[in-house]
Formats: C-alpha cells, sequence, structure tokens
C-alpha cells in the first residue's frame, strides 16, 4: 500500500534501477499486492476527482509539495517507530544472550549434580547398612536400660511372694504394679525400636517377653486369691466375734458350739452356692471356709482353755493370799506363790500346739517387765517409812524377774532357731549356689518375728532384735564351720564369696530397715560374713597370713580350728602355708578386749572324720 504522492518501484513513471530491481525479492505477498492496488485505486479517485478540470492542474505542483511534506513526515515518523522497535529487539536480544550464559551455567550445574548422583547412588548401599546398625543399636540401647530391671525381676518376684505369703498384701500390691508397669515399658520400647525399623512387634517378641515375665501373672492369681482369703478369713472371724456367749440359749459350751454350728451351716451354703461360683474353680473357697473355720473354732475353744485354766490360776493365787500364813521361801530364801510355777508349767508345753506361742511368750516378757516396776515402785514406798528406813529389803523378788525375762528371752531365741532350722539346711549347698532364694526366706522369719519384738516393752525390744541378729550370723558361720562346700577352683572361691557377701547384704539390708543398729559389743556381726568370704576369696595363698592377721584383729575370739576349716574350703592351700598361719594363730592369740562379745567361742567346729587322728594333735 502507497499513501499519496508515493510510488512503486514497478511504476512506469520511475526510472529504471537494476539496484533496485536486484533487491526487490522475486516472491511477493499476495497481501502486499492487494494493498498496493487499493492504495493505486485511492490515488486514482483522489486525482480523479481533485484534477477533473484543466485549471486545477495549476496547483500541481502546490499538492506534489504538500504531500512531499506529508510522506517525509510519515517516513520519519516510520523511522522512530521502527527506531523504538529496533531498541527493543537489541534489548530482547541482550536478555536472550544473558538467558542464555545463565541457562549454560544452569546446564552445567546440572551436569555436575548428575555426576554427583552417580557417585552418590554408590554410597546407598553403605546408608542402608547405617540404618540397620542405628536400629540395632537403639535397640541394644533399650536392652541395656532395662538390663537392670530385668536381673531384679526374679528377685522382685519372690519378694512379692514372700509378701503375699506374710499377708502384707499393699505391700505385694505395689510390687505387683511395679513388676506389670516395668513389662509395659519393655513391650513399649521393643514396639518403637520395632516402629523405626519398618517392621512391627512380632508374636515370638511378645511371648518372649511374656514368659520372662510370667512370674506377674503368677502372682496377680496368688494375690487374688490371697485378698479372697482375707476376706473368708475376716468373715469366719466376724462370724466368731459375733456368737458371744450372749446369744447362747442356756449356759453351758454345748449351747455355745449349736449356736456356731448353726450360723456356721448358713454361711457355708452362701459360700457352697453363690461365692464359690464367682471366683476360679483352683480358689476352692469351700475348703478355705472350711479351713478357716476349723483353725478359728479350735484357737476359740483353746481360749476358752486358756481362761478357764487362768481363772483357776488366779484362784490359787487368790488362796494363797487369804491363808492365815506366810508365802513359801525358794531354795534362795526368797518368798514367792504358786502363779510363776503354773506358768512355766503352761510355757513348757509344746509350742506347735498353739499358733500364738510365740505372742503369749512375748506378753510373759512384758508382765515380769511390769511385774518388776512394780515391785521396785512398791520397794520405794516401804522405803519412805521412818521405821523402815534403815531395814534390808531382800532383791529377790527383782531378780527372780530378771531371770524369768532371760529364760523366756532364751525360749524367744529357741523359737526363732527353730523356723530358721529348715532354711539353714539349705545353706552352703549347691542349690543355694545356683539359686539364692534360702536368703529371702530367712529375711522373712525374721522380718516376722522382729515385727512381733516390736510389741514388746524396752529395754527388752531392742535386745531381742539384737539377739535375733546375733543368733543369725552365728547359725551362718556355723553352716559354714561344716564344710558342706569345698572349692576346687578359682571360679568356684569367686561364686562363694559373693554369694556370702550378698548375703550378708541382704540381711544387714533387712536389719537395717527393722531399726537394728547392726553393733554389738563394739562388733558388727553381719561384717563377719563378709570377712570371712575375703578369706575364701583372696587370690594368693601365699599371702593369707596377712589376711588372718587382720581377721584375728577383729575377732580375736577366733580358734586354729575355725581358721583351718576356712583353709579347707578355699581347697587350694599348700601344706607349709596352712602350718605357717596355724602356728601364727598359736603364737599371736590376743585377749579379748573389754566389751568384746565373743562369737566363735559359741560356734565349735566339728569333729575332724580322719579316725586315727588323736584329739590333741594337730593335723596338717
Amino acid at each position: 500500500m502507497f499513501l499519496p504522492g508515493e510510488r512503486s518501484i514497478t511504476d512506469p513513471l520511475l526510472p529504471y534501477c537494476p539496484a533496485i530491481y536486484a533487491l526487490v525479492p522475486v516472491e511477493v505477498w499476495p497481501e502486499l499486492e492487494r494493498a498496493e492496488c487499493l492504495a493505486r485505486g485511492a490515488a486514482l479517485k483522489w486525482a480523479s476527482g481533485v484534477f477533473c478540470r484543466p485549471e486545477q492542474l495549476e496547483k500541481l505542483g502546490q499538492y506534489k509539495k504538500r504531500e512531499s511534506q506529508r510522506t517525509a513526515s510519515i517516513h520519519s515518523r516510520l523511522k522512530s517507530v521502527v527506531q523504538s522497535y529496533l531498541e527493543g529487539v537489541d534489548w530482547g536480544l541482550g536478555q536472550l544472550r544473558e538467558a542464555r550464559a545463565e541457562l549454560r551455567e544452569v546446564s552445567h550445574d546440572l551436569h555436575k549434580a548428575n555426576l554427583e548422583s552417580r557417585k552418590n547412588s554408590e554410597e546407598v548401599t553403605t546408608l542402608e547398612t547405617l540404618r540397620e546398625i542405628s536400629v540395632t543399636h537403639c535397640q541394644l540401647l533399650a536392652a541395656v536400660s532395662n538390663l537392670p530391671r530385668l536381673y531384679r525381676v526374679r528377685s522382685m518376684v519372690l519378694e512379692t511372694e514372700r509378701l503375699v505369703e506374710s499377708r502384707r498384701l499393699l505391700e505385694a500390691h505395689a510390687r505387683l504394679m511395679e513388676l506389670e508397669r516395668w513389662q509395659d515399658e519393655v513391650l513399649l520400647q521393643l514396639q518403637g525400636a520395632k516402629g523405626s525399623s519398618g517392621t512391627g512387634l512380632t508374636s515370638e517378641d511378645e511371648e518372649l517377653v511374656q514368659n520372662y515375665f510370667s512370674g506377674v501373672g503368677r502372682l496377680v492369681d496368688a494375690l487374688a486369691k490371697e485378698l479372697w482369703a482375707v476376706v473368708m478369713e475376716e468373715a469366719v472371724s466376724a462370724r466368731f466375734r459375733s456368737v458371744s456367749y450372749l446369744h447362747t440359749r442356756g449356759p453351758g459350751l454345748a449351747s455355745h458350739l449349736s449356736a456356731l454350728q448353726h450360723c456356721i451351716m448358713g454361711d457355708l451354703s452362701t459360700v457352697r452356692h453363690f461365692l464359690e461360683q464367682c471366683v476360679p474353680s483352683h480358689y476352692r473357697l469351700t475348703r478355705a471356709y472350711l479351713r478357716f473355720c476349723h483353725q478359728f473354732l479350735q484357737n476359740h475353744l483353746g481360749l476358752k482353755s486358756v481362761s478357764e485354766w487362768m481363772q483357776k490360776a488366779l484362784e490359787v493365787e487368790l488362796t494363797d493370799w487369804q491363808r492365815d500364813q506366810e508365802p513359801d521361801i525358794d531354795h534362795e530364801g526368797c518368798y514367792h506363790t504358786s502363779l510363776p510355777t503354773i506358768i512355766a508349767q503352761e510355757h513348757r508345753r509344746d509350742s506347735t500346739i498353739n499358733k500364738f506361742y510365740l505372742h503369749y511368750l512375748l506378753a510373759c516378757i512384758n508382765n515380769c517387765i511390769i511385774l518388776k516396776t512394780s515391785t521396785e515402785s512398791l520397794q520405794q514406798q516401804l522405803c519412805s517409812f521412818p521405821s523402815n528406813r534403815y531395814s534390808r529389803i531382800s532383791l529377790g523378788p527383782l531378780a527372780g524377774l530378771d531371770r524369768a525375762v532371760k529364760k523366756a528371752c532364751r525360749l524367744v531365741m529357741d523359737h526363732l532357731l527353730f523356723e530358721l532350722q529348715p532354711h539353714l539346711r539349705e545353706l552352703l549347698s549347691r542349690t543355694w549356689l545356683d539359686q539364692g532364694e534360702v536368703t529371702p526366706n530367712m529375711c522373712g522369719v525374721l522380718e516376722r518375728h522382729c515385727e512381733l519384738y516390736n510389741r514388746v516393752r524396752q529395754p527388752c525390744c531392742q535386745r531381742l532384735k539384737e539377739e535375733c541378729q546375733w543368733l543369725t550370723v552365728v547359725e551362718y558361720v556355723r553352716t559354714l564351720m561344716q564344710k558342706r562346700v569345698v572349692c576346687r577352683n578359682n571360679d568356684e572361691r569367686n561364686q562363694l564369696a559373693q554369694r556370702m557377701t550378698q548375703d550378708a547384704q541382704q540381711l544387714r539390708d533387712h536389719l537395717q530397715s527393722m531399726e537394728i543398729d547392726g553393733t554389738i559389743g563394739e562388733v558388727n556381726p553381719t561384717a563377719l560374713i563378709i570377712a570371712l568370704a575375703d578369706i575364701i576369696n583372696f587370690k594368693d595363698p601365699n599371702m593369707l597370713i596377712l589376711e588372718i592377721s587382720g581377721l584375728l584383729s577383729k575377732y580375736p575370739d577366733i580358734s586354729e580350728e575355725h581358721v583351718s576349716v576356712l583353709l579347707d574350703v578355699r581347697g587350694d592351700v599348700p601344706k607349709d602355708v596352712r602350718k605357717s598361719v596355724l602356728e601364727f594363730l598359736e603364737q599371736n592369740a590376743p585377749p579379748l578386749p573389754q566389751g568384746y562379745r565373743p562369737i566363735f567361742t559359741e560356734i565349735l567346729v566339728p569333729s575332724s572324720s580322719i579316725q586315727f587322728c588323736l584329739p590333741t594333735a594337730k593335723c596338717t
């Protein structure tokens, strides 16, 4: 398309210029040809309208000049527009060049990243191994953190069983809850460790934990059974308390037993047909109820017999007081009545008949203490009278009460020894070495006795507890002197010494928990067991004489026979070392210091099984 005044390069009015035609492309766009035709048509239409008359041709120069100016203006505008477009294109090309440079850098970085990725792909296997090691480490960490608890599970179960058997049910319930918490924490930690590795907790893992904590399930059942037993026992006790002599129809024992029979049969029917269905069958509530009824009936009748016996004893004592003559005189010239003789005869009866024998024995000690206090008060009152100021009052009754207290304390210790004997027979045996259940059972016996000793007035309460500790250690060492175990190597010596040390620690902890100081006459009895364990586990037999000298300085009453047994238990002492040790003891026997209570003098060494040795000769 051409503006007015412009000519196409193909216009016939323009001179022919080969250079111009050389620049013209061979092919012309169809739109360009159409535009050129329209421009030509418009120009012809405009020219035919302007130059329709001859006079108008005179203004051709003006029109040409004006159109030339317009054409120049349009050309300048086109040039400016094209120039601005070219500047934009130049800026765009610069941006493209920068983008291309950046793309080259990105492509280079991607190439390097690709190379690094290929290199790192070779280390994926190492990372997988590291992850497996991390999971294993977490599992081991959980196992190590639970090892102290896992080691204590067995002892905790045994201790809880002992608490259940001794009817300390609240303490047993607390221990049971702690064990269940341990079990849940172990399962939770195992589940967390398995979850981090992508695998869940398997049934084998759960079964393993359940088997390890199998004692917890037994404790739950035992505690529930014992709780039912306590309920049954309380029910039977309440029944016996409710059926008193006031409820009987008619006097005498027959009416009283008839009332008891009527109530017991009704309760037995309730237990058999109702309560038995509410608990597991192995609880055997009916049998337990019958057993408790039998025990309470036996004790009930025994108390009636004791009451009748006491009534008769008091009647005899009252008759003695009402006699018109002075009391009898014993072999020491002291007055006495028949009441102590009757009481002594009663306590000589077999203690196994009444399970409350120990309780009444302790009550007898309290009675003697009260009688002694009353007697001393009476003596002070008598001395306050002017007529008796210079009179000599016999101390025979006070001495007799002291002797009675000492005798009763010995009977209490005999009863303790009787209950300890089954456990002492298991001490220092192969079973004791492997299982270690004997000492906790002994501690249970000591704990029950010391709880009863708290019912005794001072100073006998503390004295009984100290004697209880002394007796236990003496019997322990006495068992060691029987040479039930003879070590064959260092491992057995180490095992024996460790077990003895653990026993001493358990005894000391239990005694301290029962408020027993542990020191008697400047001697700590439980420390003796540890000292003997050190002798047995001493590494160098040739240096034993130094250890023996240290033992002799602490326990100066130890004899050559006791040390000889210790050397036999070690099983590795040469004859020359044994001879030098025994000669050292013979030459350096120290005197007993003041305030020292001999302990080895109470422990007799069994005679040698070698028949041809003379009693006075020393076998080396």
